[in-house]
């Protein structure tokens, strides 16, 4: 496979799930694909070095998450009325209603911390970092953002601690 061939297979593979999680962390579409092209961007800068990394999907992911909160934190949008949008105005409609409606009624710091920890499977000490916080205080807002959401949702479906 050629040198460009992995970068196109990887934006093919990859593509739809960093939009997502852009999405999900920027709250917005056009935000989210600016954020996921960008990514793309810096990894056809560095191709010759990240195709060589077992999980080149992994670094992509790490400079979304990085982009997106960088972008609404000089956007200076972070507050607890940014809400994500109505399910029906999404295209295509997100995996898990039920799941996308919960985290709707999170604050943007507990859906942060919510959508890397338990969704994207970052360690605590990892989503500290990307969010420049201290531990403690992200453990904090998965607990709330936990408790919040298993009133909204059914046992059964609630995020996992």
């Amino acid at each position: 496979m050629g040198d460009q061939e992995g970068l196109h297979e990887l934006f093919r593979s990859e593509y739809p799930g960093l939009v997502r999680l852009a999405f999900l962390l920027c709250g917005n579409s056009d935000s989210a694909e600016e954020v996921t092209q960008e990514a793309f961007v810096r990894a056809a800068e560095r191709w010759r070095r990240i195709s060589g990394y077992d999980r080149p999907g992994a670094w992509l992911r790490l400079v979304v998450v990085r982009l997106a909160v960088r972008r609404r934190r000089r956007a200076g949008t972070e507050t607890d009325l940014e809400r994500l949008p109505e399910r029906g105005a999404m295209d295509p409609p997100p995996p898990d209603p039920e799941l996308y409606d919960a985290l709707r009624e999170l604050t943007e710091t507990q859906r942060r911390c919510i959508v890397l920890h338990h969704l994207e499977d970052l360690p605590v000490t990892e989503v500290a970092e990307l969010l420049a916080m201290p531990e403690g205080t992200v453990r904090s807002h998965l607990h709330r953002g936990r408790q919040a959401m298993s009133t909204r949702l059914d046992t059964q479906t609630v995020v996992p601690r």
